[in-house]
């Protein structure tokens, strides 16, 4: 946030409160949790010991 900060409005630190940080900072982990469960959930669609004789 601070390269963008500082890109748009040539301050270090970015013109926003504590608790939007937080709430940035919460939502883009909740982002991420969600794409690793969906991810995670793809590759282990089948199980694994039946998938390590087949070939695919």
């Amino acid at each position: 946030m601070i390269g963008i900060s500082f890109g748009i409005s040539g301050q270090l630190l970015p013109n926003i409160s504590l608790v939007e940080s937080v709430a940035i900072v919460g939502i883009l982990s909740i982002i991420g949790l969600i794409s690793l469960a969906v991810a995670t959930r793809a590759a282990m669609h089948s199980a694994p010991i039946a998938e390590i004789g087949s070939r695919q």
